[in-house]
């Protein structure tokens, strides 16, 4: 079988998964305590071939694994972690589409970002203003402790495929090679921003 598309986690597969994912598991699924790469997988080989589950996290002891990869979506929750990958596969001239978000609560209601950085081939100077002074890990992000924004990962999905289809010239794209796309959740805005490299 011919591997096309890895995933690399070693997280399981948990309520507040269940809340942000498409699809609805049983109850005996969520308490199986299962790996998110296996749930997915899963899933998803009832329609595609060639998805192989790696149950362990990208680091830089094995960032070496994405080396032969032509697209690499990044989603993770650690900004740290997020630019040590991103880094590595801007090195080494690796296309990538990052998504991520930014949310706070207000006034007891959410406002925030959907961000989707992308890197491609000569293109990676923009990363650092792109993530702005998100360097740091965040101890009490509104992301990891509510489960209300299924419809916002969604976003995110969806945004990363449309444009990685751009990428491949399946769609038209007009907006001039923009690096990075945000959506703010507030004023219902999406800005395309373009960066010389």
């Amino acid at each position: 079988m011919t591997e096309r598309l890895k995933d690399y986690d070693n997280d399981t597969f948990d309520t507040h998964n269940a809340f942000r994912g498409p699809g609805a598991p049983s109850l005996d699924q969520l308490r199986s305590q299962q790996l998110k790469v296996d749930y997915w997988s899963e899933i998803y080989k009832r329609m595609h071939s060639g998805i192989l589950a790696h149950p362990v996290r990208i680091t830089k002891d094995n960032q070496s694994e994405l080396m032969d990869k032509n697209m690499v979506f990044i989603c993770v929750d650690n900004p740290s972690v997020r630019n040590s990958i991103s880094a590595y596969l801007a090195e080494n001239e690796i296309p990538f589409i990052d998504s991520g978000m930014g949310l706070e609560c207000s006034n007891n209601s959410l406002n925030g970002l959907v961000r989707i950085t992308t890197g491609s081939y000569g293109h990676y100077n923009h990363l650092k203003e792109a993530y702005g002074d998100g360097l740091a890990d965040v101890e009490d992000d509104v992301y990891k402790s509510n489960i209300q924004i299924a419809e916002l990962n969604s976003l995110a999905a969806v945004l990363s495929i449309i444009k990685w289809k751009k990428m491949l010239g399946v769609y038209n794209d007009y907006s001039g090679g923009s690096l990075n796309l945000i959506y703010s959740v507030a004023s219902d805005n999406i800005t395309h921003q373009k960066y010389e490299d």
